[in-house]
């Protein structure tokens, strides 16, 4: 009986390879009409711009650019003529009915279609406030890692950290995502390692963020506007954060750009931006309360309702949309887990505008209303103002970095790429002999600061080498596979012999490299376990 099924499961298996190669090959001569589109616009941008949509089809990393330009695919293809662009979606449309071939075009005509599709915004800031991607505002006094939002087809995630300050008060204080396939956080406390020299980490690693972008393997970008770090994504979203540095505790607040017509639509405190906040509050465990939009500036409901709905947040909606150690994005440092950032008791008291005298009520309400915030935010603004004293929070938009720019004809194809590697710290004992699983970024007491040798974008320490890539290539919503970290070997410094040796040995001295003025833009080395420090 054994022999009877190896044959056929062996027919089967050779025919799936054959159904593989002929999808390749038929998908590849097709897209040789896309290609020769771009190609026609320009000769190195539409090349490359043409390659980066295969290689965003596959999850696999984008080629180096070869143009002046900072650009994502997305970015890039904002500013492909319209003709071309039509000429493009109707030769994917010839195609989209494609079996073997379909999500691979689909994919494609997401991008190529993104211009016919209008952002749209959600917001955590404060001590928190919400407004979901639809318009419901709302205040989330918790405490512990979050998913903020999370696209249908796993390409877009964030997640953010609320942090406890009192006991009825929290604020954000660490924002993580998949983007695209590569993992990047951002700490405006509570760094995962000893490194504070940068909040930003890429895959487990610190790197060093200015104006000037930093690429992403998978086509993203992270930079900083206005003195705000902004992540985008190769397919077009965009996180903003903004730090804000307090004596008390450090917090951030964070903005999300989204395609409200991305395949699978998105779920997470911020809602599903689908048009209606009716569902916003919506949980696995059903519908929401009747009565939960009731409040979504303040003005109509009593402080009764207020703390009732905000007692329903904290609990049904906050446990629906809190993440688990295997699904965290985050670093971590020896010993912390997502855990140690958890508290279900919290808050311990629900507040509402009504808790505060009427002489600082109206002394925060001044304060805001001179900041031109009115409407719907001011609640949430004399909150803020009125119990901990954040400065007001204004609404801003991240400058379009494609704004202005006139494209001109390119001589060759000179690299623009990420002048150095970025590094880590050294790792600990165990991590080195594998006894633990976590991939570990040791905070030495005397560990050497992060020396900034490029002052735009690079910045080095002590390099490694990583054993193998993240999963994050194949699955970025799965890690199984930690990543180990080496430790470098300290090589004693060789005395120049003469007529009488030295008798007294030297002291033993770490080499140094100095970075080449241009290299190829390297593949960033994935944190597997992503705990960090010591």
């Amino acid at each position: 009986m054994k022999s009877y099924y190896i044959l056929p499961l062996a027919l089967m298996i050779v025919i799936s390879n054959n159904l593989f190669s002929q999808r390749s090959d038929k998908f590849d001569a097709n897209f040789k009409q896309v290609k020769a589109e771009l190609t026609d616009w320009d000769a190195v941008r539409g090349e490359w711009l043409a390659n980066s949509l295969t290689a965003m089809s596959e999850n696999a990393p984008i080629p180096d650019r070869n143009f002046p330009e900072n650009f994502t695919p997305a970015q890039m293809m904002s500013i492909v003529p319209v003709q071309t662009v039509q000429n493009i979606n109707a030769i994917v449309r010839s195609h989209e009915r494609d079996v073997l071939d379909r999500d691979t075009w689909a994919m494609i005509s997401s991008q190529t279609n993104r211009r016919n599709c209008q952002k749209t915004t959600g917001r955590s800031y404060g001590d928190p406030h919400l407004e979901s991607f639809d318009g419901a505002k709302y205040s989330f006094q918790t405490v512990g890692e979050f998913v903020m939002a999370k696209s249908g087809n796993g390409q877009v995630e964030v997640q953010v950290r609320q942090k406890a300050q009192k006991d009825d008060f929290s604020l954000n204080t660490a924002v993580a995502a998949n983007v695209n396939g590569d993992r990047v956080c951002i700490y405006a406390s509570d760094l995962p390692d000893g490194d504070h020299s940068t909040p930003v980490r890429v895959n487990g690693m610190p790197v060093f963020v200015s104006e000037t972008p930093y690429f992403l393997a998978h086509g993203g970008t992270i930079r900083q506007s206005g003195g705000k770090y902004v992540v985008d994504w190769a397919s077009g979203e965009a996180l903003s954060v903004d730090i804000r540095n307090r004596a008390v505790m450090s917090f951030m607040n964070v903005y999300l750009e989204v395609y409200p017509c991305v395949n699978g639509g998105y779920f997470g405190l911020l809602g599903n931006a689908n048009g209606s906040m009716r569902d916003d509050f919506n949980t696995s465990r059903g519908v929401a309360p009747i009565g939960i939009l009731g409040n979504t500036g303040g003005n109509n409901s009593s402080e009764y309702f207020e703390k009732q709905r905000a007692a329903f947040l904290a609990k049904e909606f906050a446990e629906d949309n809190r993440i688990t150690q295997a699904s965290s994005l985050f670093d971590y440092s020896i010993g912390k887990s997502t855990f140690s950032f958890t508290d279900r008791s919290y808050p311990r008291v629900h507040r509402s505008i009504d808790d505060l005298s009427k002489d600082r009520r109206d002394l925060a309400r001044r304060n805001c209303e001179s900041r031109g915030i009115t409407g719907g935010d001011l609640n949430g603004c004399i909150y803020d103002n009125g119990f901990l004293e954040i400065e007001p929070t204004e609404r801003y938009t991240v400058k379009d970095p494609t704004e202005g720019v006139i494209v001109r004809q390119v001589d060759g194809r000179v690299p623009n790429v990420n002048p150095t590697t970025p590094t880590v710290r050294s790792t600990s004992a165990d991590e080195i002999q594998g006894k633990t699983k976590a991939t570990t970024i040791f905070d030495a007491p005397n560990a050497e600061p992060m020396i900034k040798n490029d002052p735009v974008r690079s910045s080095t320490t002590i390099e490694k080498e990583v054993s193998k890539p993240d999963p994050i290539r194949s699955n970025p919503t799965i890690y199984k596979e930690p990543t180990i970290f080496k430790e470098p070997t300290r090589e004693p410094k060789i005395s120049i012999p003469t007529p009488k040796p030295r008798t007294t040995p030297s002291k033993p001295k770490i080499p140094t490299s100095k970075p080449p003025s241009s290299t190829p833009r390297p593949t960033i080395p994935k944190s597997g376990g992503r705990t960090i420090g010591g």
